[in-house]
């Protein structure tokens, strides 16, 4: 299945289950099948539409790589999730603060 298609509802919540199952196995004292679950959540992740929900799927993967040692890993998982976070940002629009103007004279009453 190429890596640019859109998820579905259904692979979201698989990849959510990939998160649960990469944390528990390295619970368990199973670290490869944790590395394999972290790893195969951070790829589908990547197909979301949704930047913030990959982000979250990104932390938690890198947490799991992290614990396991994979530093390196855990380092490139944060450095794309921090990409989508400057991505965000440049793309909302910025509010402009509002011209400070005076009057060219008075209008009060004296």
């Amino acid at each position: 299945m190429p890596d640019h298609l859109p998820l579905a509802a259904s692979t979201m919540q698989s990849v959510e289950l990939l998160c649960e199952a990469a944390e528990l196995s390295l619970l368990r004292g199973t670290p490869e099948r944790a590395r394999e679950q972290a790893e195969e959540a951070a790829r589908l992740a990547r197909r979301t539409a949704d930047p913030s929900w990959e982000l979250a799927v990104l932390m938690r993967a890198s947490d799991v790589l992290d614990r396991l040692g994979e530093h390196g890993q855990a380092i490139a998982l944060h450095c794309r999730a921090l990409s989508l976070i400057a991505q965000d940002h440049l793309h909302q629009p910025q509010a402009l603060p509002a011209p400070h103007t005076q009057p060219a004279f008075s209008t009060t009453l004296m």
